[in-house]
C-alpha cells in the first residue's frame, strides 16, 4: 500500500488508499467491515499530498487526477479535482473554469464536509472565477447542489488575496 492520499473515515469503517498497479497509482476505497475493496481511480504520479477526501457518509470520494478521461481535448496538462458519486458511479470534474472548459492551472487539497455538498480545493488557476487576479494559489469552495464555484480566500475588501493561499 502506498501511504499517498491515504484518508480514512471518521468512524474507521473506510480507508482510501493508493497503490502502485503496474505504471498506473489506483485509488482504492477499502470497507474495513465488509472487506469490499472498490477502484474508484487513477491518481497522477507523483500524487499530491492530501489529494483525496471522503464524506463522512461514505458516498462521496474527492480526488485528484491529471487523466482526461473526463475531459476529452483537455490539453492543459494540470491536475483536476474529481468528485466521485459512489452510490451512482458517476464522476464530474470540480475544478473547471468559470465557462465550463479545463482550467488553466492545477488544482488539489480536496475537503468534503460531512455530508458531501461542500469541496474545498486549492487551485493554480487564475480562470475558476471571472474575478481571480492575484495570479498565485487560492482556496475555493464548490457546492454540489448548485454546481457553483465560490472562491474563498478573499481580501477583507472582497478582491483577490495579494499572496498564495492554502487549505
Amino acid at each position: 500500500l502506498g501511504a499517498v492520499g491515504l484518508h480514512i473515515s471518521p468512524d474507521g469503517q473506510t480507508l482510501c488508499y493508493s497503490i502502485l498497479a503496474g505504471s498506473d497509482l489506483e485509488l482504492h476505497v477499502l470497507d474495513t467491515k465488509s472487506g469490499t475493496d472498490e477502484l474508484i481511480g487513477l491518481l497522477p504520479r507523483p500524487t499530491p499530498w492530501g489529494s483525496v477526501a471522503i464524506s463522512q457518509d461514505q458516498r462521496w470520494v474527492a480526488y485528484v487526477s491529471a487523466l482526461k478521461l473526463f475531459m476529452p481535448g483537455d490539453t492543459t496538462g494540470a491536475n483536476d479535482v474529481i468528485l466521485m458519486d459512489r452510490l451512482t458511479q458517476t464522476r464530474t470534474v470540480i475544478s473547471l473554469n468559470h465557462n465550463g472548459n479545463a482550467a488553466n492551472g492545477s488544482s488539489n487539497l480536496p475537503s468534503l464536509s460531512a455530508d458531501g455538498r461542500f469541496l474545498a480545493f486549492r487551485s493554480r488557476a487564475s480562470d475558476l472565477v471571472p474575478d481571480d487576479e492575484n495570479g498565485t494559489s487560492d482556496v475555493f469552495l464548490y457546492d454540489r447542489i448548485n454546481g457553483q464555484v465560490t472562491m474563498l480566500s478573499r481580501s477583507v475588501h472582497g478582491g483577490s488575496g495579494n499572496g498564495s493561499s492554502s487549505l
